[in-house]
């Protein structure tokens, strides 16, 4: 009974090693091509950095407005709501 076991495992492991050989190598020469790709799909302008201009549809006064205010922004942290408000509309 015992070496009837070992057999059916042996030749079960055998069956999934031989598997395991044909499919290793094809999944070793993608590997991280899906990422790579997700990745590059992501990218709005893969030239960007080249270019001098940084954003020529905004000029200097509206630029350092914008950065004025995002600095700002973390002057004061915003006030974490009461837990009693929970499901109630927030008015200001």
């Amino acid at each position: 009974m015992k070496r009837h076991l070992l057999l059916m495992f042996c030749a079960a492991a055998a069956g999934c090693g031989a598997t395991l050989q044909a499919t290793t190598p094809r999944w070793d020469q993608q590997a991280g091509e899906i990422s790579r790709a997700t990745f590059a799909q992501q990218v709005l302008d893969p030239d960007a950095g080249r270019r001098r201009d940084a954003n020529p549809a905004q000029d200097g006064r509206s630029a350092a407005a914008t950065q004025t205010r995002y600095q700002k922004s973390y002057a004061a942290p915003v006030a974490p709501p009461s837990a009693f408000t929970i499901g109630v509309a927030e008015s200001k």
